[in-house]
């Protein structure tokens, strides 16, 4: 089954972040060269070529998506599956690394959970913040549309106290950090409302 955000134009290549996003990731996070990691929802493997580690999987349920992945040479296994049904086992992972898929689902609270199954240690989120999307679409039409086809899309308001609230139903702990593509110190010192991302970082033990 194909996930909720391919199913428009395949040709926008969903899967791909429109910014190069992850170096500002990795710098919030420790990952040991030993650990185990799982590229949950990895588009074209961006991810694998910045991390460079031995014990790295992805997961896409785009299959084009997955054979980019799989050409960059950077992951010990690429397949395609659903988030919600993932064919891995109870704490498969020391930790998951989930970047901006959240956002595109129709049920992120379900995806998360499933990510929760197979991770043993740590997750880690990052999805466009939904209050900034807000704030521009009062000032640009063209923001405007994209705002409300995003909330139709995924029908959940996604920010930091949406990440919070995910932490609390699960009884973990979170530390919530936030990522813009430009002026980046500047806005996120009101980065619930201004930075283009919210992340988290989940605490499972």
């Amino acid at each position: 089954m194909k996930e909720e955000f391919y199913q428009v134009k395949r040709e926008q290549k969903l899967y791909r972040t429109c910014w190069d996003i992850y170096p500002k990731i990795l710098k919030k996070i420790i990952i040991g060269k030993e650990e185990k990691i799982l590229d949950a929802g990895c588009g074209n493997g961006e991810l694998g070529k910045h991390l460079n580690i031995r014990e790295l999987d992805g997961f896409d349920s785009d299959e084009q998506a997955v054979k980019e992945a799989q050409k960059t040479g950077m992951y010990k296994r690429v397949i395609k599956s659903s988030i919600y049904n993932l064919p891995f086992d109870n704490k498969e992972f020391d930790k998951t690394i989930c970047i901006e898929v959240l956002e595109y689902l129709k049920e992120p609270e379900r995806a998360f959970r499933e990510l929760m199954r197979v991770t043993k240690n740590e997750i880690i989120v990052s999805t466009a913040n939904f209050n900034w999307y807000k704030l521009k679409a009062i000032f640009s039409k063209r923001w405007r549309n994209q705002y409300k086809n995003q909330i139709a899309l995924n029908e959940t308001f996604i920010n930091s106290r949406f990440l919070k609230n995910l932490a609390g139903k699960n009884l973990i702990k979170v530390k919530i950090f936030y990522m813009s593509n430009k002026m980046d110190s500047l806005r996120n010192l009101l980065g619930s409302w201004l930075a283009g991302e919210v992340g988290g970082v989940f605490k499972l033990k």
